[in-house]
């Protein structure tokens, strides 16, 4: 959605499918990012409405979601417009999150314009450890443009998290700069006026201070390559898909377990494929099938050098 708008993208989560069981941590980072993405989704249908044989596909949001879109009490919004949020000239640039968990950095998340981990305590979930003004791209030669990870910001609770974003979001749809495309993504405006004057400004539009950052533990970089165990009974399979292109037999290998099974399939941040909800009796199968076909069957999350 928005391949080249000036709007909020797609956003990103560690997709591995853990049971909410087991890992209720996956499950509430894969539902925050379908909410931000309805959150700061263009109100204008034009840009996501999907139509099937003549008949409307439409999102449920939350009322929380639809409730922090509309909330003006600190003057985050565009009153009578169509696009509270955007407004009529939308950002200064594309726009990126992603949510992820404690320990897991699959999706690189402080690359993005927000970057949010998941804090839980004891069992349960508190709320959300978050950071602004990440950004991988540059322009070749200009040494004014540069790579940079996203700068914590602090702590909020899970009722607040919506706001945050937003929060962030406006401060840099109102002073991010307009006049040079090379120097408007959020990243420039945090080195600009250094976070403690962004974090100023975004606490005003939020109402709201930060706290001190949770702790973490240390972040890797899991592939979620081979089998695992979801937690719920049931298994994934990592499948490795070099640059992401299929081709020949391994593409007709995976067709057919993916159909034999009627398995769902997720994809990662390395454009690879995960295989879910697989029965365990079912493995063997899986296995043969895929290594006739010349997949690898990857022995997943064996420790690894950094070589």
């Amino acid at each position: 959605m928005g391949a080249c708008g000036d709007i909020n993208r797609n956003v990103m989560a560690s997709p591995a499918p853990y049971s909410p069981v087991s890992r209720p941590e996956y499950k509430i980072a894969q539902d925050l990012a379908k909410d931000i993405g309805d959150l700061l989704a263009p109100q204008s249908g034009a840009y996501y409405d999907v139509w099937l044989d003549g008949e409307q596909v439409l999102t449920v949001e939350k009322p929380e979601v639809v409730e922090a879109r509309n909330d003006n009490r600190f003057g985050t919004n565009y009153v009578g417009s169509p696009e509270p949020i955007y407004g009529t000239q939308f950002l200064p640039r594309k726009f990126k999150v992603g949510v992820t968990v404690p320990g897991d950095n699959h999706i690189d998340f402080l690359t993005n314009d927000v970057g949010i981990c998941v804090i839980m305590k004891n069992g349960e979930h508190v709320g959300y450890n978050v950071y602004a003004g990440g950004g991988m791209g540059r322009s070749h030669r200009n040494d004014d443009t540069f790579a940079r990870l996203a700068t914590p910001l602090g702590y909020v609770d899970k009722a607040d998290i919506f706001y945050a974003v937003k929060a962030i979001c406006v401060a840099q749809r109102d002073y991010g700069r307009r006049d040079d495309r090379k120097q408007s993504r959020l990243k420039y405006l945090i080195h600009e006026w250094g976070i403690e004057k962004f974090k100023a400004v975004t606490e005003q539009y939020m109402g709201k201070q930060f706290g001190a950052l949770r702790d973490l533990p240390p972040f890797e970089m899991p592939t979620y390559h081979g089998w695992n165990d979801q937690g719920d009974g049931k298994m994934w399979y990592g499948v490795h898909v070099v640059n992401g292109r299929l081709r020949g037999d391994a593409k007709k290998a995976l067709r057919a377990v993916i159909e034999r099974y009627e398995l769902p399939v997720r994809l990662t941040a390395n454009q690879d494929l995960l295989l879910t909800d697989i029965d365990p009796a079912w493995m063997a199968d899986i296995t043969a099938t895929l290594t006739a076909g010349g997949v690898e069957v990857r022995i997943s999350n064996l420790p690894h050098s950094a070589d």
